[in-house]
């Protein structure tokens, strides 16, 4: 074979360098699919982990009955899911991240506050329990990076719940009988018995029950505004009315702080505050009815009523926060004194965490709040669903008040939704979200403060009331 003269010969060097460059980008290409796939994997197993975490099927079928469903999906969706944890866990992310920051300070102020008391093997034992937890947050904020996944990741929570509670309904009116679910029966004023609905799992108490069940009435609310589902959005009318049904049916007063703390802080957020008091004037009036029952009945004077339980439990926890108020009594240390929970997470956690793990609890609450409340976006879908995520938070922040949630997975649920919600407007070159510095840790401190201090004088009045 011939060449032209003016033909100038390939280079056998070039051919090498060519085929090359072409088998590393095809290994690149190969590499991107692999790992495409693999983030895909870990989304679906982030969806079914929550599945398994709200719906409990462990309870409901008897051939899954013991199986550690939940812990195995999780810790798969943890393998395909490595990069996306890294990420978060870079200090350049965390600053742009302050309630992220804050809610993995938990499982340290767990570890510290035992290690502070001498209890190194709780110590262990129960920062590894946080540090479970704190794995859902990462996973729901990791893979929650566009508007459609974070809505994806709420429909599958209030579709979890739906199953839930159709069950636990069906339950309560003797349709079925499901072992997993027990009623709670109270007795009233007048010595009548009345039965509280309950869930399944972790939702196996009419207080816990009642403030998922809020959330998932502000996500059907969202769902009616998602409009490339056309007329069809409207059916999330349907499981709203559910939820709501069930609400009653909790008689959980919590639940009702929740849901009034959700609605005032949606019709803030949507309408802006001069257009709202009139809405704010029938829910105070609602809240002085006894249309809802126990739901809207206070009796201070009587010692047996529950809210004049936990003022008598509110005051002990302060005095045990004030007996080690730098790292706290230990988690689970107040029950050994007090004989109960606080009835107040953040007050728990600053009785058992001392400020150091009080402070990281309700400031992740706080920032998140306040950065839901300022930021702005010029992403259409994110706008929309801002005020829906804000009532999500605020409802649940508002019912952690007369509950002990502070270690619980569901609670870490709804911090890692407000804090993918403001994760997904700094992608999207939005104003307002807070970051980690000074000028926030003076915020969290305030609130810190005004928290306790605030706390004490309420605990001083009521109990002076009562007697």
């Amino acid at each position: 074979m011939t060449f032209p003269r003016d033909t100038a010969l390939p280079e056998p060097s070039g051919l090498l360098l060519s085929c090359e460059a072409r088998s590393t980008k095809h290994g690149a290409t190969v590499q991107h699919r692999l790992a495409a796939i693999a983030d895909c994997a870990g989304f679906l197993l982030l969806l079914l982990s929550l599945v398994a975490l709200l719906l409990r099927p462990m309870d409901l079928v008897p051939g899954l009955e013991g199986a550690s469903l939940y812990e195995s999906l999780i810790a798969a969706c943890l393998l395909a899911s490595l990069p996306r944890i890294a990420a978060q866990l870079q200090w350049r992310r965390l600053k742009a991240a302050p309630v992220t920051a804050m809610a993995l300070l938990l499982a340290p102020a767990v570890f510290v506050s035992h290690v502070w008391g001498g209890d190194f093997w709780s110590a262990r034992h129960d920062a590894m329990d946080a540090i479970k937890s704190g794995v859902l947050f990462l996973l729901i904020v990791g893979h929650s990076d566009s508007s459609a996944k974070l809505r994806a990741v709420l429909s599958t929570v209030a579709a979890s719940v739906l199953a839930v509670t159709a069950v636990a309904a069906l339950n309560y009116y003797g349709a079925i009988r499901v072992e997993a679910i027990q009623t709670v029966t109270q007795r009233a004023e007048e010595g009548v018995l009345f039965q509280r609905l309950c869930g399944t799992g972790i939702f196996n108490d009419p207080n816990d029950f009642s403030l998922i069940l809020v959330l998932c009435m502000i996500v059907c609310a969202a769902v009616t505004t998602w409009r490339e589902l056309g007329p069809r959005r409207y059916f999330a009318l349907v499981p709203m009315l559910v939820f709501g049904h069930a609400l009653l049916l909790t008689q959980s007063r919590g639940g009702l702080v929740a849901a009034v703390a959700g609605l005032v802080a949606f019709l803030g957020a949507r309408y802006r505050w001069r257009n709202v008091v009139p809405a704010l004037l029938l829910l105070a009036l609602l809240a002085l009815s006894p249309l809802l029952g126990r739901q809207t009945q206070w009796n201070l004077s009587d010692p047996n009523d529950t809210f004049q339980a936990r003022l008598e439990l509110w005051s002990s926890s302060l005095d045990a926060f004030r007996s080690s108020p730098l790292f706290g009594v230990g988690r689970g240390g107040l029950v050994e004194r007090i004989g109960q929970v606080a009835h107040n997470s953040y007050l728990h956690a600053f009785a058992e965490l001392g400020l150091f793990g009080g402070l990281a609890f309700l400031g992740a609450f706080a920032v998140s709040l306040k950065g839901l409340w300022s930021c702005r976006s010029s992403d259409a879908d994110l706008s929309r669903l801002r005020p829906y995520v804000l009532a999500a938070v605020a409802g649940y922040a508002a019912g952690l008040m007369s509950l002990t949630r502070c270690y619980t997975v569901s609670t870490q649920l709804v911090l890692a939704l407000g804090a993918a919600y403001l994760a997904l407007v700094t992608r999207s070159s939005g104003m307002g979200v807070p970051r980690l510095n000074t000028r926030t840790a003076r915020f969290v401190m305030l609130v810190g403060m005004t928290f306790l201090a605030g706390t004490y004088i309420t605990v001083r009045i009521m109990l002076s009331r009562g007697m």
